[in-house]
């Protein structure tokens, strides 16, 4: 498992990648290729192919891999890397 992100974890931004929280699926990652602030939805691919784009609920992109309790989380993504602007 990657390590959390910890610049400003809370903002959904176009270019983030993210990976799956379902432990059936620990190695599938998505990038985000368009979010607007304040919409319900954000437009995503798979982080490796840059196929299958859809769209998923914004609510569903979680900044840890863990809840506020510390249970790991089995559902959604968690933020593993920032956009590329922000890590440069």
């Amino acid at each position: 498992m990657g390590t959390p992100v910890s610049a400003d974890p809370g903002t959904v931004r176009a270019g983030q990648l993210y990976q799956c929280c379902d432990p059936r699926h620990p190695h599938r990652t998505i990038r985000v290729m368009d979010y607007t602030p304040g919409d319900t939805r954000a437009v995503v691919v798979d982080a490796r192919t840059g196929q299958y784009p859809r769209r998923i609920l914004a609510s569903d992109l979680h900044a840890t891999p863990v809840t506020r309790n510390g249970t790991p989380r089995r559902d959604g993504y968690w933020l593993i890397s920032a956009p590329r602007s922000e890590r440069d």
